[in-house]
């Protein structure tokens, strides 16, 4: 039976888009938490944060580099967090963030092309 394999750009990819997810997550369960809630919102946060870490050190076993990862991380975070403000939070979406989201996506694909 041969041995299935991946491209590392694929996993730190999907891995990078799963950062995001889950850093996006902890962040509206923190935006949610009011104080006077149960503490399950910081407990979600706190194991979102975790699987951050385990994704990170993913992204890392499989030789990606630093800035890259970082700057993936950060331009989809700002795309994700952009929206789930719109979504969840009545948040507004400016000319302004769509020229972010748009600059966003031209990092990624610039850092992506070798």
């Amino acid at each position: 039976m041969e041995k299935i394999t991946f491209d590392p750009n694929i996993i730190i990819i999907l891995s990078v888009i799963f950062i995001t997810i889950f850093e996006g997550i902890a962040q509206t369960c923190l935006k949610t938490y009011n104080g006077n809630d149960t503490n399950l919102f910081i407990i979600i946060a706190l194991f979102c944060y975790a699987l951050v870490c385990f994704l990170l050190l993913q992204c890392y076993k499989h030789n990606g580099y630093m800035g890259h990862i970082n700057l993936m991380w950060s331009c989809f975070s700002i795309i994700f967090v952009i929206g789930a403000g719109c979504f969840f939070f009545d948040e507004k979406f400016t000319p302004d963030d769509l020229i972010a989201v748009l600059l966003a996506f031209g990092a990624i694909y610039f850092v992506n092309r070798d």
